[in-house]
Order: C-alpha cells, then sequence, then structure tokens
C-alpha cells in the first residue's frame, strides 16, 4: 500500500511542479514579452535621443560657426578699433601741430600787424611831409613860373631893342661902306709914297671890322656854329614822323629849345625801362645833341595825376624823376655828351601841359622832356 500512496504522492508533486512550470512559463513568457515591448520603447527612444542628439549636435555646429563667425567680426572690429584710436591718435598729433603752427603764424601775424602798422604811421608821416614838400615846391615852382614870365617878357623887350639895334647898325654899316668905297678911291688915288698907303690899308682894315662888328648883333653860344633856333629845327627834323603822330614836340623859346616825348611809347608799361622804339628816338635825339655842346643839358621827367600803383615807387615825384635818370643814362651809353652842365630831375604831376580831366590830357602829361638851354 506503501508504494501506492508514494506513487500518488509523486504523480501529484509532478503535477504540482508542472502547474508551477507552466505558471513560470507563462510569467517568463510575459515578463520576455514585456522586455521585448521595454526594448522595442527603449530603442524607439534611444533612435529619438540619437535625433535629438544629432540635431543638437548640428545645432552646436551652427552655434560654433556663428560664434566663429561672431569672434571673427569682434576681433576685425577690435583691430579696427585699434586702428581708429590709431589714426585719431595721429590725427590729434596733427591737429596739435596745425594748431601750434596756427598760434606760431597768428603770433607771426600779430607781430607783422604791428609793424606794418608802425610802418604805416611813418608813411602817413612821410606823406605829409612829402605833401608838405610838395606845397613848398609847388609855391616856389609859381613862384619861378612868375619870375620866369617876367623874364621871358623882358627877354622880348630886349630882342626888341635888338632888332631896332640891329636896324640902326645896318644902316650904319651901309654909311661905312659908303666911307669904304671912298677909301678904295683914295687909296687908289693915293702914289705919294708907301708909308701914306700902309697907313690907309690899315685904316681900310679899321673901317670894315668896325662895319662887320656893326652890322652883327650879339651871337648866341652854338656849337660847331649853329644856335637855338637851328638846335630846334634840327630837332624838329629829326622827330618829324613822332611829331606827325603827337608823339613828340619841339618848343622853342628865348633861351633853351625842349623835346617833348610822350612816356606811353618811351617806357615799356607799368616800367621805367626804355622800351626799344624809345631807344631808336634817343639816338636820334642824341645825335643833334653832339652837335651843341655850349649848352645845359636838362632832363626832366613828368606825370599825370594818376598815383602810382604796381611799382616799385612811392609816389609819382619818384617814378618821374626815375625815368629822367633812365632816359639820360641811355643818352650817354649812345654817345659821349659835348655838355659840361647835364641834370635830370623829376616833377611828377606839378607842371602839366593839358588838363588831368581827359585821357588825352592824361597822356599829354605823361612824358620826358629834354631841354637845351643856355648856360
Amino acid at each position: 500500500m506503501r508504494p501506492n500512496i508514494d506513487t500518488r504522492q509523486n504523480a501529484g508533486r509532478t503535477r504540482h511542479a508542472a502547474r508551477w512550470f507552466a505558471l513560470l512559463a507563462l510569467a517568463l513568457t510575459a515578463a520576455g514579452c514585456a522586455i521585448l515591448e521595454e526594448r522595442d520603447y527603449l530603442r524607439e527612444r534611444t533612435e529619438m535621443q540619437e535625433v535629438k542628439l544629432q540635431q543638437m549636435k548640428d545645432s552646436l555646429e551652427q552655434w560654433q560657426t556663428a560664434h566663429d563667425k561672431l569672434q571673427t567680426q569682434l576681433t576685425e572690429r577690435d583691430q579696427r578699433i585699434t586702428r581708429l584710436e590709431a589714426e585719431q591718435s595721429v590725427r590729434e598729433r596733427e591737429l596739435e601741430r596745425q594748431l601750434a603752427a596756427a598760434r606760431t603764424e597768428l603770433d607771426t601775424a600779430r607781430q607783422e600787424s604791428a609793424s606794418l602798422r608802425a610802418d604805416l604811421d611813418k608813411t602817413q608821416t612821410a606823406t605829409q611831409l612829402q605833401a608838405d614838400l610838395a606845397t613848398r615846391e609847388k609855391t616856389t615852382l609859381q613862384s619861378s613860373v612868375t619870375a620866369l614870365q617876367t623874364d621871358l617878357a623882358a627877354a622880348r623887350a630886349e630882342n626888341d631893342q635888338l632888332r631896332k639895334q640891329l636896324a640902326t647898325a645896318q644902316a650904319r654899316a651901309k654909311e661905312l661902306e659908303g666911307s669904304v668905297a671912298g677909301l678904295k678911291k683914295q687909296l687908289a688915288g693915293a702914289t705919294e709914297s708907301a708909308g701914306e698907303a700902309a697907313k690907309l690899308r690899315k685904316e681900310l682894315e679899321k673901317t670894315r671890322a668896325a662895319a662887320k662888328k656893326s652890322a652883327r648883333p650879339e651871337a648866341e653860344p652854338a656849337g660847331e656854329g649853329a644856335g637855338l633856333n637851328q638846335a630846334r629845327s634840327d630837332f624838329a627834323e629829326a622827330l618829324a614822323d613822332l611829331v606827325r603822330r603827337k608823339d613828340a614836340q619841339v618848343v622853342g623859346s628865348a633861351d633853351r629849345v625842349t623835346v617833348r616825348l610822350q612816356s606811353d611809347f618811351l617806357f615799356d608799361p607799368q616800367t621805367v625801362v626804355v622800351t626799344a622804339e624809345g631807344r631808336e628816338v634817343l639816338a636820334r635825339v642824341a645825335q643833334v645833341l653832339e652837335r651843341y655842346g655850349d649848352y645845359q643839358l636838362l632832363v626832366e621827367g613828368h606825370t599825370d595825376t594818376t598815383p602810382v600803383r604796381n611799382m616799385p615807387f612811392p609816389d609819382n615825384l619818384a617814378l618821374s624823376a626815375q625815368r629822367a635818370t633812365n632816359v639820360l643814362r641811355e643818352i650817354q651809353d649812345l654817345t659821349k655828351l659835348p655838355q659840361k652842365q647835364v641834370r635830370a630831375s623829376g616833377s611828377a604831376s606839378w607842371i602839366p601841359v593839358a588838363p588831368n580831366t581827359t585821357a588825352e590830357g592824361q597822356r599829354q602829361n605823361r612824358r620826358v622832356e629834354i631841354i637845351l638851354a643856355r648856360p
């Protein structure tokens, strides 16, 4: 009986174990399914995480690229700022240098302005002195003109008296010529002695000398036998073309001959330099002057009333004097002047020959006068 019971117990245990194994298999199967599901889930999560991770890597690379670009831009900007700061520093130094130079120039300009003001005060004083001098010289010149007019009237009266004396001398000469004719007859008829003939010859010579002296008025001083009238004719002939075109004028008086040459053709514009045409005209004048060594030679410069501009002369007086001096030097270079008394001077606009109210009058007043005068 005992073996059957054990058999039954073993069979029961086997069934019980089989149940447990079946339950365990079911549990393991369920767990495996759950594990597989969990694995699939985790795999999907992993793939999703990998996708997100890749996206994050891409985003990180893009950010890194943007970061590198920004870093490059920042570096360039820093370099540009550094360069601009350096340029600004250079500009500031240059501006400081320019400011210092400007201040120096300003100080120099202030000093020059002070100097110019001082010079202006001196110039105004000198101008006033020159004006006073011009007034005194004008008064003197007016007195001289009055005296010359008086002398001219006296010379004219003397000339009339000389003409009367000449007429009387010519009449006396005719009488003496009659006496000479009578003496000649006496000489022809005198045969008494040689002594008487010699005496008659001496008387005849004395009579002839007295006749010549009475018939000839007092002669002018002249070179090579020519007087002021001849000099005037020589100048007029030598300058005939200039006289016709009104660039020259020859004027004569009792004691002088004046040759007036217009400055507009005689000098280069705004200078005291004699032109080529002016030298050619002065050569003609020099040829005439060579024949009149017994007279004074005066060269006078004249201007109009226009103030001096753009020329290195303070006024018309200095300009006219320099032009007269240059004309005299040109003549002296052209020929060896025989005149012992030679002078050059300037008269500015103080002795006009025409009104300065018109252009033609001003042109006539701009002149140089070459004067041949009695000593």
